[in-house]
């Protein structure tokens, strides 16, 4: 496999607490620290046959729900990273706090969509440089990606359209067709318009209005 010339990856952003030399925990790699591994070596493969050789490593892996692929500590490349790429989606003034609470809502209760996913992850990157706000996939390997917005006309038909387009890039990752059964996009808001839903609807956009309770 082939990697970019200023990519670059430390051992130990990828373990947990302090490390010292002279301690046993350097020696030994848990299995979701090598899954850690994995989805960082992914994020910086630009081959698309490559990206589904990691995928199918990390699918060997059987990991818990409640595993998070982010590395311990971020070396400095992939916070720049990191960083531009949320500059780019969120534009100058980031992600508001409402938007934030309600995807963090859905990362952690996919239940109220009806999922019981065996692998969630939050700004799921794909090869084009996009990240999907949540990114579930279940135990029979479908992929479900959900689109977060909170009101508004323009603000949910922008977030549909969003949603059109995670779906695609899930499918072509996954290897599937593009209107497989197998990739499924969300969208998720506190109310969204009929003529939002009935729009989304062509497309097999779901979408569903939720609103937290404090």
């Amino acid at each position: 496999m082939r990697f970019p010339s200023d990519s670059l990856l430390h051992y130990w952003d990828f373990k947990p607490g302090t490390v010292a030399w002279g301690s046993p925990l350097y020696r030994y790699v848990e299995t979701e620290e090598i899954a850690a591994v994995l989805y960082a070596l992914k994020t910086l493969l630009r081959s698309p046959q490559e990206r589904r050789v990691v995928t199918d490593m990390i699918d060997s892996l059987a990991l818990p729900a409640t595993f998070d692929p982010r590395p311990h500590r971020a070396s400095h490349v992939q916070q720049s990273q990191q960083r531009e790429a949320l500059r780019r989606k969120y534009g100058p003034g980031g992600e508001g706090p409402e938007h934030r609470a309600l995807k963090k809502y859905i990362f952690e209760h996919p239940e109220v969509l009806g999922l019981r996913p065996v692998y969630k992850q939050m700004e799921y990157p794909f090869d084009s440089g996009d990240r999907v706000d949540v990114y579930f996939r279940t135990v029979d390997g479908t992929i479900i990606v959900v689109e977060i917005e909170i009101e508004g006309q323009d603000a949910t038909r922008v977030g549909t359209l969003q949603a059109i387009k995670y779906r695609a890039l899930a499918a072509a990752e996954a290897g599937h067709r593009l209107l497989s059964e197998k990739t499924q996009a969300l969208l998720v808001a506190y109310s969204i318009p009929l003529s939002v839903a009935a729009f989304a609807k062509q497309y097999e956009i779901q979408c569903h209005q939720i609103r937290p309770a404090h």
